[in-house]
C-alpha cells in the first residue's frame, strides 16, 4: 500500500486518534452540549408557552376593555338622558313658575286698573257735576233776574232743610 502512498501505521494511527476523539467528544462534550441544546429548547418552548399566555392575557384585557368602554359609555348616555331630564323638569317647573307669576302680575295689573278707573271716572263725574252747574249758573244768571234767583235760592234751601 506503499505504493499507492497510504501509510499504514499513520492509518492506524488515524484511526486510533479518531476512535479518541469520538470517546472524549462524545464522553465530555457531546452530552453537556446535548443537555445544553435540551435545556435551550426547554428555554424555547417556555418562552413561547409564555408569549402564548401573554397573548391570550392581552386579548382578554382587550375584551375586558372593550366592555369596561361600552359599560363606561352606556353609564354615560344614562348620565346625559337623566340630566336631560332633569333640565327639562326644571324648565318646566320655571316656566309653570314664571306663568304663575306672570298670571299674578295680570291680576294686580288690572285690579289697578280698575281702581284707577273707578278713581277716573269719580273724578270725572265730579269735573261733570262741576262744569255742568257752571253752565247751569251761567246761564240761570243770565236768563233769570234777581228775583227769580232768590226764589230758586230759597226753594233750594228749604228742599236742603227737608232732606236733613
Amino acid at each position: 500500500m506503499e505504493g499507492l502512498g497510504i501509510d499504514l501505521k499513520l492509518m492506524i494511527a488515524q484511526v486510533i486518534n479518531f476512535v479518541l476523539f469520538f470517546l472524549i467528544f462524545k464522553k465530555y462534550l457531546a452530552k453537556p452540549f446535548a443537555k445544553f441544546l435540551d435545556e435551550e429548547q426547554k428555554k424555547q418552548q417556555a418562552k413561547e408557552k409564555m408569549e402564548q399566555y401573554l397573548k391570550d392575557e392581552e386579548e382578554k384585557m382587550k375584551k375586558n376593555l372593550e366592555k369596561q368602554k361600552k359599560e363606561l359609555e352606556k353609564k354615560y348616555d344614562e348620565a346625559i338622558l337623566k340630566a336631560k331630564n332633569e333640565a327639562k323638569a326644571y324648565k318646566e317647573k320655571l316656566i309653570a313658575q314664571a306663568k304663575k307669576e306672570a298670571e299674578e302680575i295680570i291680576a294686580n295689573a288690572r285690579k289697578k286698573i280698575e281702581v284707577e278707573k273707578k278713581a277716573l271716572e269719580k273724578e270725572l263725574n265730579k269735573k261733570v257735576i262741576e262744569l255742568s252747574s257752571m253752565i247751569l249758573e251761567k246761564t240761570l244768571y243770565q236768563e233769570l233776574d234777581e228775583k227769580k234767583q232768590k226764589e230758586i235760592n230759597e226753594r233750594l234751601l228749604k228742599n236742603l232743610k227737608v232732606t236733613n
